[in-house]
């Protein structure tokens, strides 16, 4: 059975988020925030706890969970009702430690240290496209990683199906030591212009300017992403 965090990383967690927010965490230290952006472009942010799990060095560590518990008060508290889907929303974006693709080219077969996807990564990933999420953003392996992803929406593909389309990024890592990464560490930066939201990532150097590390444009709509498979 999985042994959730001890109780002294939850206080030591509780503690930073009243100082921040001034407000109590929930019971899944999971939160969701509303904005208006320039240009009244509504904004939906829900960040999800993926480090539910107690990790033990040597024989368990590296991997995520979120839960349905935790998934469906998410929906619950932000109001994102399935069946009003087909109507104009906020731009929806998901924030979690994990990652829910595979990132990482190739991995090292070492006994007792088995880095991976989040448990639940499925369970997540039909979440986001029940409610529609347009942009998954997520770190833990402290690479940069994009991707495009369509499913069915009712997780039948064929003749006449909706897809749903959203993207997932790795924003890669702000501060991790050396041996961790190849190159420079880096920052992300999301600009909400009129139809679209850029993704900037830039390298964050010791000495001397940022470069640019690459950029993308997603789709900004105000209806749900449903498109027949013709």
């Amino acid at each position: 059975m999985m042994q959730s965090r001890p109780k002294k990383s939850r206080e030591a967690f509780g503690n930073f988020y009243r100082d921040l927010f001034y407000l109590n965490p929930n019971e899944y230290l999971s939160s969701g925030r509303r904005y208006l952006l320039g240009g009244a472009v509504p904004v939906e942010v829900v960040c999800l706890n993926s480090s539910l799990i107690e990790q033990k060095k040597g024989w368990f560590q590296g991997h995520g969970f979120v839960g349905k518990a935790q998934l469906d008060d998410a929906a619950k508290q932000m109001g994102w009702i399935p069946p009003a889907q087909h109507l104009a929303r906020p731009f929806r974006i998901v924030v979690l430690h994990h990652h829910l693709l595979p990132v990482t080219y190739r991995e090292e077969p070492y006994g007792g240290y088995p880095y991976s996807v989040a448990l639940d990564a499925e369970a997540v990933m039909q979440w986001v496209v029940e409610h529609r999420v347009d942009l998954v953003l997520h770190g833990h392996m402290h690479k940069e990683f994009c991707a495009r992803v369509s499913r069915p929406i009712d997780g039948k593909p064929g003749d006449g199906a909706k897809w749903h389309t959203f993207h997932i990024l790795g924003m890669g890592s702000s501060g991790v030591a050396k041996d961790h990464r190849e190159n420079s560490n880096i920052a992300g930066f999301l600009r909400f212009e009129r139809d679209h939201v850029k993704v900037q990532l830039v390298t964050i150097e010791p000495v001397g300017p940022s470069s640019p590390v690459w950029e993308i444009k997603v789709p900004l709509r105000s209806k749900s992403h449903e498109t027949p498979d013709n």
